[in-house]
């Protein structure tokens, strides 16, 4: 992307959550895992979204990606559009887990959004390739999930995730599951292939060496969010 093209989307905000609140259960057994949560997402940024289990992390991703609704508050995605068009072509989810289907190869897994959005079947193999290589994953194309290490199915994953060039994508605890070098191959993966789209990645980890490595941290405390510098984005 040109300069101006990176100054342009980074003036764009793709989430916005304002006064947002989300309670699962009633009465005394009520868990509220996001109390008043205000923040922007913005265009060409990377941000790592730090907290311990159960600090509302998963619970603020899945907001910010539609799959959730607020119990109060609101959601909107000003750059994309509504809520209902966001998946699978605008927003992008890599999960913990790699989920991966078990039956398919590499290459049928990342071809898969695109065959279930309408693409022919020749290019959206094309694309599976190309988003593979992109990850340096030639070596696996052909693998069934049962054959790779931990780190070659979660950059699948991303590789699944990217291929639909979404403006925006969401990693739950991405590297979880992962030893250190292979963690830092995954993370490294994901940055460089959103710098490469010119896409916003925010990542929910409890690591801080992981959090380190992006633009902005943010940090949830038992549901409630604090953006360092930027009173108007805290909770």
């Amino acid at each position: 992307m040109s300069q101006a093209q990176v100054a342009s989307a980074g003036e764009q905000t793709l989430a916005r959550c304002e006064g947002v609140a989300r309670t699962f259960g009633h009465g005394t057994s009520a868990v509220v895992a996001a109390h008043d949560v205000n923040c922007e997402v913005r265009g060409c940024t990377s941000i790592a979204l730090l907290g311990r289990s159960g600090s509302g992390k998963s619970t603020l991703l899945h907001l910010l990606a539609g799959v959730d609704s607020p119990t109060m508050g609101e959601v909107t995605w000003p750059a994309l559009g509504e809520r209902a068009t966001l998946r699978p072509r605008l927003v992008g989810i890599v999960f913990q887990q790699a989920n991966l289907l078990a039956p398919l190869d590499a290459m049928e897994n990342v071809a898969l959004p695109l065959l279930l959005a309408g693409h022919d079947p020749a290019s959206a193999r094309d694309a599976a390739r190309s988003a593979l290589t992109q990850l340096g994953l030639d070596e696996v194309a052909n693998k069934l999930p049962e054959e790779m290490s931990g780190g070659q199915a979660q950059r699948v994953s991303i590789a699944r995730a990217f291929v639909i060039r979404p403006k925006l994508l969401l990693a739950d605890e991405p590297t979880g599951q992962l030893d250190h070098q292979s963690a830092t191959t995954v993370i490294t993966a994901l940055l460089d292939v959103a710098r490469a789209a010119g896409a916003s990645v925010v990542v929910a980890t409890h690591d801080e060496s992981v959090a380190s490595r992006f633009d902005e941290t943010w940090t949830m405390v038992d549901g409630r969010l604090t953006i360092p510098g930027a009173l108007a984005c805290s909770a």
